[in-house]
């Protein structure tokens, strides 16, 4: 996992959530903004010093914040077309008793 490319799927995680109306900054200047505190803190510990296990350990806890920014948007678009269709068929239902 390369660093560059965790911070890139923060930008556009924020750009997805703020309809690309709010900017995380020159090199993530305002990410702390859109990150509640433990994944702030989660962010802080992907620094790490040149320990062997806390290499490792950054590494898995990239890897992991990665995952969980990589995936709300297809966590929010699932939703949303759930309610969708419940709203579809909440409509159906209503046309089908009129009759």
């Amino acid at each position: 996992m390369n660093r560059n490319v965790l911070i890139r799927m923060i930008e556009w995680n924020i750009g997805i959530k703020t309809d690309f109306l709010r900017s995380a900054g020159k090199h993530g200047k305002y990410f702390e903004d859109f990150f509640e505190k433990d994944e702030w803190r989660e962010f802080i510990e992907t620094y790490t010093n040149a320990d062997y296990e806390c290499i490792w350990d950054s590494l898995f806890i990239m890897s992991d914040l990665f995952r969980k920014v990589a995936l709300l948007p297809i966590i929010l678009d699932l939703y949303i077309r759930m309610m969708m269709t419940k709203m579809l068929l909440l409509i159906l239902n209503v046309l089908k008793n009129c009759h």
